[in-house]
């Protein structure tokens, strides 16, 4: 209501008066209203695009994040499929001792 009334004490130091007055105030009204969407409108352009932006950049660094525990997990999961583990391991079972069983007699183990 402000608004309107400022623009009638505007009009009428133009010397603007009864319809002339009524038909400016009205114009000046609806080009303020006009400028006020326009700043909203870009307002909220500006908001979804930060978020647009807020999004990009979170899912980046949960991507680089899961590039990290893949770099992690990676070298341990090298080192246990290397063949020099494997040879490890194998020497290790010739090492182990079997079970001792009795030999095996044809004339008995029928």
């Amino acid at each position: 209501m402000a608004d309107v009334e400022r623009l009638i004490k505007a009009g009428s130091t133009l010397g603007l008066a009864g319809e002339e007055l009524n038909n400016w105030v009205t114009t000046q009204w609806a080009e303020q209203e006009k400028k006020r969407k326009e700043e909203i409108d870009m307002l909220k352009m500006e908001k979804e695009k930060n978020w647009e932006k807020q999004q990009l950049v979170e899912k980046e660094l949960e991507l680089e994040r899961l590039r990290m525990e893949r770099q992690v997990t990676s070298p341990s999961a090298s080192l246990a499929s290397s063949p020099r583990e494997h040879e490890d391991h194998s020497s290790r079972r010739s090492l182990a001792r079997s079970p001792k069983l009795p030999c095996f007699d044809d004339k008995q183990d029928q």
